[in-house]
């Protein structure tokens, strides 16, 4: 149990520190509780602190301090978690953390329980449930998450499409966005180059949309396309769409050879009979025109 919930604790850290991985006087100092549980349990045979068996199953004096032990880690992950959870614009992290904060409630139910329930595994019980559901979890991100930006995937973003225009709230737009000359990058400078601009487009697409008042759905189609579904009117859009193209011209420094920019086609759904692939087409016509402009201007 204990090994169990120290590992879902450095789980949850590795996730909230995801840019600096921790160092090893850290690990070591958050591990200072978790020896005293394991010594704890150790000697238990032969002091009886922990458990005892006399007649069944009994808990010894203890007991408490093991799982007082065990709850701050707890306390920690959840109340940290909730915090970073907050203000993380990254949905895959985000996701990772509200299961960071799911799995101290079942764990500190299962804890209530094995009070009134001492002669069975009740919390060894929630802990294979909690790492259960956390596999698969980890499961269905890898099927619906682009490894590359951590945005949506283009097949959980087809399935929200078709959700959102069969159960349409109000106007629902579909911006295609599309990274300029992104060939002339990776011909030039190497695809791992290429690589980083596209997660540098990812976390300026996040950004935008953090501040949105209705956080809009973004995904990576394919390529160097992005899709960002939006709930809103015409203004809240075109607002959204400058905050976009003000982080990507935010990217372009005097440190690259190179300058990042895109183009935006957009499309708008207004009734039902709208298709997913008729609404994609008419936002890539768009996008075509937009680029074609582009081209145009720098040929001047």
């Amino acid at each position: 149990m204990a090994e169990t919930i120290l590992s879902m604790f450095f789980y949850s850290e590795n996730i909230r520190n995801s840019k600096n991985n921790l160092s090893s006087k850290t690990i070591f100092l958050y591990s200072i509780p978790f020896l005293i549980s394991v010594m704890i349990a150790i000697f238990s045979t032969a002091t009886h602190s922990l458990f005892y068996f006399d007649n069944g199953y009994n808990r010894g004096p203890a007991y408490v301090i093991y799982l007082s032990i065990l709850s701050l880690y707890l306390l920690h992950l959840v109340v940290n978690s909730i915090i970073q959870a907050q203000s993380e614009i990254n949905p895959s992290r985000k996701q990772k953390l509200i299961q960071m904060i799911l799995f101290p409630c079942m764990s500190g139910l299962t804890f209530f329980l094995s009070v009134f329930f001492k002669n069975y595994p009740i919390i060894s019980i929630g802990m294979t449930l909690n790492l259960l559901l956390l596999h698969l979890s980890v499961l269905y991100e890898s099927i619906t998450i682009d490894p590359l930006t951590g945005l949506n995937n283009r097949q959980r973003l087809l399935d929200y499409i078709s959700d959102k225009i069969h159960n349409p709230i109000e106007d629902v737009y579909i911006a295609m966005i599309d990274a300029d000359n992104f060939k002339y990058i990776n011909d030039n400078f190497g695809h791992i180059e290429g690589d980083l601009v596209l997660k540098e487009i990812a976390h300026a697409l996040k950004n935008a949309c953090h501040n949105f008042k209705r956080r809009p759905y973004i995904a990576r189609y394919g390529g160097d396309e992005f899709i960002i579904i939006i709930d809103g009117n015409y203004n809240d859009i075109t607002n959204l769409m400058i905050a976009i193209r003000k982080n990507i011209q935010d990217l372009n420094t005097d440190k690259k050879d190179y300058n990042i920019n895109i183009s935006i086609g957009l499309s708008r759904c207004g009734n039902q009979n709208e298709t997913i692939t008729s609404l994609i087409h008419q936002a890539d016509q768009n996008l075509y025109k937009e680029k074609m402009l582009h081209k145009q201007f720098l040929q001047q």
